[in-house]
């Protein structure tokens, strides 16, 4: 559910002044309405109001990126506690931007909320926003045309869901917010509100709340000027050791978006750069390589809302202060999740407070990578989708934070022993490089690629490095590529096929 602090802030401010301030023995928003100052990043939530007080307050929902999906099951609770009149619900684009439902699950999800909140509350006033469109989304081109179809459907489902007891009404965000696939000028990212966007969000509620509900007189105007959102340059940056490495932070900026961090290796004369929404940046490096880093105020796309880069900070020696990735890890895939233990990394064992499981749906366009907590080393991670391939790894954690990640062996979810791969082919590259191929085997989820010396007669062997893709590259063959003879397996988690047919490459 996506509607900013700062657009509550509007609609609140304007809510105040055309009508007295509640009076109530109750927390009034007096506290949260003085200054309604900007923050950075987002909070997703539902607004609500209560007992007649003029002024709103967030149920505690709040998360980025919350989805109707989730909200449906927590809604009634919410109610009851707070026992509000009027509901206030901006949905953004997650449900239908990430695969988690499509227009016509997204309804469902929000026929649920309804219904939910009604459980607790049977005269509650529910105001329910469309969605906004965005511009284009690499993951989900489709986005477009199902944002319009659940806009279409919820302005049709309004009307049914609408009772002289318990009111509902449609709010206009879609078609009060200037935003497309192909540009958004009242966003500061293809999305986010910029501070016009930020009175429009209000605009469309505050349009509901007098024309359907009464609250209210008359729909204020956009101002005309808005100042821009200051962007100074940060200041006290600071470098030192770090849970991964390195730990870089600065002064937050007060109303900042965000921030753009630049880093390079000492002696590089190339910068890499990306985006932080809070004044912290951790740094992935091994031990002793030394960094340089570089800051600025980022408040959206264009160069006009970014500030100055700090001055390069002093180089630093990167050197991890959380424990290591665990050793021993075994997994193996269940019918709807996966199976998972490992052991203590040594030495800095005694440190450690908790381990994080974190696994990837590779299946899924657009997936993110989720994580679970555990104390203990085992745990069942379940909720997958049957048929997928996740890729997973262990954290080890102390009071320091989380280290660099350990890889396990990856699982496909209800899969049993993977078949053999088959049409593996050699090709020298060179005297002592060689590139290998060969088709993709039924039930892998990864593949491990195994190599003798025949000069001197030696086993097969393979490290523990599992490759994701069909082809592999091998690199220092010190006794020349074709005096090396390769075989490639398939692997389920623990599971492990036989091997494939083996191949020598000729000579260059």
């Amino acid at each position: 559910m996506v509607q900013k602090s700062e657009c509550r802030c509007r609609l609140r401010r304007s809510l105040l002044r055309h009508h007295a301030p509640c009076r109530s023995n109750w927390p009034a928003p007096t506290a949260v309405a003085r200054g309604c100052r900007p923050r950075g990043g987002h909070s997703s939530h539902l607004g609500w109001v209560r007992r007649g007080c003029v002024g709103l307050r967030p149920l505690p929902l709040r998360g980025l990126g919350r989805q109707a999906d989730q909200v449906k099951d927590t809604i009634r609770a919410q109610v009851a506690e707070h026992m509000p009149d009027l509901l206030l619900v901006g949905l953004g684009f997650n449900d239908l931007g990430w695969f988690v439902s499509g227009p016509d699950g997204t309804i469902a999800s929000m026929a649920m909320l309804v219904n939910e909140a009604r459980a607790a509350n049977p005269n509650m006033k529910l105001a329910l926003a469309n969605v906004p469109q965005r511009t284009r989304l690499g993951a989900n081109p489709d986005l477009p045309v199902n944002t319009d179809r659940y806009n279409a459907s919820l302005a049709t489902y309004v009307r049914s869901w609408n009772t002289s007891r318990s009111p509902v009404a449609l709010v206009d965000w879609r078609g009060n917010y200037a935003c497309g696939p192909d540009s958004c000028p009242d966003g500061y990212d293809g999305l986010h509100p910029n501070a016009r966007g930020e009175y429009k969000i209000a605009q469309a509620f505050e349009r509901t709340l007098v024309n359907d509900f009464g609250i209210g007189s008359s729909v204020p105007a956009v101002p005309s000027a808005i100042p821009a959102r200051p962007k100074p340059v940060p200041r006290n940056v600071a470098v030192e050791p770090g849970p991964q490495g390195l730990k870089v932070t600065w002064g937050a900026v007060f109303g900042a978006r965000g921030y753009d961090v630049r880093l390079r290796l000492v002696g590089s004369t190339e910068w890499s750069q990306t985006r932080v929404s809070t004044n912290r940046y951790d740094q992935l490096s091994v031990q002793g390589l030394r960094w340089e880093f570089q800051i600025r105020t980022n408040n959206g796309d264009t160069d006009g809302e970014k500030s100055a880069w700090t001055s390069p900070t002093a180089p630093q020696t990167a050197n991890p202060t959380a424990p290591p990735g665990p050793t021993g890890i075994i997994t193996r895939a269940s019918s709807t999740g996966f199976d998972i233990s490992w052991d203590a990394p040594g030495p800095d064992a005694g440190t450690i407070d908790r381990y994080g499981v974190i696994y990837w749906d590779q299946d899924t366009e657009g997936a993110i990578l989720s994580s679970v907590g555990i104390r203990g080393r085992s745990a069942h991670i379940d909720g997958l989708r049957p048929g997928h391939h996740y890729l997973i790894w262990v954290t080890s954690w102390n009071s320091e934070g989380g280290g660099v990640a350990a890889p396990g062996r990856p699982v496909v979810i209800d899969g049993g022993t993977p078949s053999a791969p088959s049409g593996l082919q050699a090709e020298a590259l060179d005297a002592a490089s060689v590139s290998l191929t060969w088709k993709k085997a039924a039930g892998a989820a990864g593949y491990r690629v195994w190599v003798r010396n025949l000069i001197f007669g030696t086993t097969f062997s393979a490290n523990d490095q599992i490759i994701s893709d069909t082809s592999w590259g091998v690199g220092y063959l010190v006794f020349g590529a074709s005096n090396y003879e390769f075989c490639v397996t398939a692997v389920n988690g623990a599971l492990e096929s036989g091997m494939s047919n083996c191949a020598t490459p000729t000579r260059p």
